[in-house]
């Protein structure tokens, strides 16, 4: 049992344990031990007994399967051997337990036993259930050193970690990686190379703070580290029996003229790359260890990452730009990398193509349209609104009427004057009839006078029915609301504006306004109408106005054609074509604007 225990792994004391059981158990004919293989994914075969081979596997073969599915301990009646009449004729059982560590399935034990009693099969089983407890305590006693290896390395690592985070500046995190290291793995001498361009260079020595580059010591031990770097994998020297082909001639060197006499060399692959190596020495009765470069590979692989970043970080502004354009260039030029070169050509395609395109370059304005003229129609006398026949929107002919209003004082006030008339008359003809010239003339001028009053009383009536000027649509003046109502002379009623000629007025921002020209054509699209009108800008007014927060120009164009369906006071956008120029300048005109104003404000 004590030399069980002190066995490596679970392959190396497999045959002895079974072995033992074999010893343990009466009449055992044969057995095998099936166990997980190391990566976890499959069962094999790992032990038999008797030594020389298992008689007949295929009989154990079933148990082992029905064991291993059940995780229970079975046993069961095996048919009798063929060939010989004699084994025949003896009963054959076939026991099988499983190994199960942690509730992990990591095995299973089959034995073939030639039993008479029932009890000699209960002393059996009971043994095997023991037996399987033991090499569950194998295993677990394996795991415990390889979790105890496993620390090790974890601790190593987090301390010499920790003493690389510790410093900021490069130089010395190189050197207390190295002196930690040596310290560590009780070296001799500690040396870390990197690469710079093609080559690679001594960074740190420990136990040196101080060295000359140009030293054959330090050229023979950059040179096998390149060994290491160039077949990208760690170089034990003196080379260990099964290692394989490897190029260890700067290695041989390097112990020959300069007295190490075991050599590791490991290579730091950082970033994607590898980027140096470290070289350790001993003394020649010090070999490295198989676990020992286990703990330094695990150790390097943890702080070359950090390593590698420090260098970067240590780099200057020009190095970081240079290093970001090979980058870059790598991606672009070299392998693999499909989504850069494409977005490389992507990006290409757009500078060509802005490069060369160009495109009508205009100016977006809000747009409103207004009738050519606007004729205002008021009340030619003060009266009483007693009729209104139109409203807002609606079209009228010349002539039409629009409204009408009270004529009852005015008809009343004529039938006044035609009494006073008859009055002055027969005043008039008295004085004449009594030669009374004087009062005759008095009488005369008083007659002209009413009937002077009676011609605007005349007129006035034949006003009180507003007629349309021209033909037109009604802009303005709903009296529908206002029947009854008293108006004074002059007072508006209707605008009206004509169907056949019509004026847009543009709001251009007056960022754009510099670009602007009487005679530039554009286009229109109304809010109402579906469709693009042409028009042309006639004329910029120096009338601003203030729309939404943006300083506005008034510019007025005449559309060309206006179809019948127009009505003043549509809104729409309207687009002024102001030249041709490259797509890129047209599309960062206002940007480009917005820039050169800032900094304007901004420099002295």
């Amino acid at each position: 049992m004590a030399n069980l225990a002190g066995l490596q792994s679970a392959e190396e004391c497999a045959p002895s344990w079974l072995t033992l059981q074999a010893s343990l158990i009466a009449h055992v004919v044969q057995g095998v031990l099936i166990l997980k293989d190391a990566a976890g994914e499959s069962f094999a075969p790992v032990a038999k007994w008797p030594q020389d081979g298992v008689r007949d596997p295929e009989r154990l073969a079933d148990i082992c399967e029905r064991s291993m599915t059940e995780r229970i301990g079975l046993l069961t009646e095996l048919p009798p051997p063929e060939g010989d009449a004699a084994l025949a004729q003896a009963r054959r059982w076939g026991l099988a337990y499983p190994l199960v560590v942690d509730e992990q399935l990591s095995g299973v034990v089959a034995l073939e036993v030639e039993a008479v009693q029932e009890e000699e099969l209960r002393s059996a089983m009971v043994q095997l259930q023991w037996g399987m407890l033991t090499l569950e305590l194998i295993f677990r006693r394996i795991q415990a050193r390889e979790d105890a290896a496993v620390l090790l390395r974890l601790r190593s690592s987090v301390d010499v970690l920790a003493s690389v985070l510790a410093n900021q500046d490069y130089t010395e995190t190189c050197m207390t990686f190295v002196a930690g290291v040596a310290t560590l793995m009780r070296c001799d001498r500690v040396s870390l190379g990197l690469v710079r361009g093609s080559t690679l260079h001594i960074q740190a020595i420990s136990h040196s703070a101080n060295f000359d580059k140009r030293m054959n010591f330090v050229h023979a031990l950059s040179m096998a580290m390149d060994e290491a770097v160039l077949q990208r994998r760690e170089i034990l020297y003196p080379l260990p029996p099964n290692t394989g082909h490897l190029i260890t001639r700067h290695h041989e060197e390097l112990c020959k003229r300069f007295g190490a006499q075991s050599i590791l060399t490991i290579p730091l692959y950082g970033r994607e790359s590898y980027f140096g190596a470290l070289t350790l020495e001993r003394s020649e009765d010090q070999p490295f260890t198989a676990e020992e470069v286990t703990v330094c590979k695990s150790v390097f692989a943890l702080v070359a990452p950090i390593l590698e970043g420090k260098k970067v970080q240590d780099y200057s502004l020009a190095r970081h730009g240079w290093e970001a354009i090979k980058k870059t260039a790598g991606r672009l030029f070299g392998p693999a990398h499909l989504g850069w070169k494409a977005a490389a050509l992507a990006i290409c395609a757009v500078v060509i193509f802005f490069s060369f395109a160009q495109g009508e370059q205009k100016v977006t304005a809000r747009t409103t349209l207004e009738g050519m003229v606007k004729r205002t129609v008021a009340s030619p006398f003060r009266g009483y609104i007693k009729e209104s026949f139109v409203r807002p929107g609606d079209t009228v002919s010349e002539g039409a009427a629009l409204c009408r209003l009270d004529e009852r004082d005015l008809q009343l006030e004529r039938t006044d004057l035609n009494g006073q008339e008859s009055q002055m008359l027969r005043q008039h003809q008295q004085a004449v009839a009594e030669h009374d010239w004087a009062k005759a003339n008095v009488a005369k001028a008083q007659l002209d006078q009413v009937i002077a009053q009676i011609d605007l009383n005349g007129v006035k009536l034949g006003r009180s029915e507003i007629k349309a000027p021209f033909d037109g649509v009604v802009v303005s003046g709903d009296l529908s609301q206002k029947i009854g109502s008293v108006v004074d002379q002059g007072d508006p009623l209707f605008e009206i504006s004509p169907l056949s000629a019509y004026r847009l007025i543009l709001q251009v921002d007056e960022r754009d306004i510099s670009y602007v020209r009487p005679g530039q054509r554009g286009e229109l699209v109304l809010s109402a109408l579906p469709g693009k009108f042409s028009f042309v800008v006639s004329k910029i007014t120096p009338v601003t106005a203030a729309l939404e927060g943006v300083n506005s120009f008034r510019v007025e164009a005449t559309l060309d054609g206006p179809p019948g369906n127009f009505r003043p006071g549509m809104e729409g956008i309207s687009k002024i074509n102001i030249g041709r120029g490259k797509l890129i300048s047209i599309w960062t005109m206002k940007q480009r604007e917005w820039i050169r104003l800032k900094m304007w404000a901004w420099l002295p």
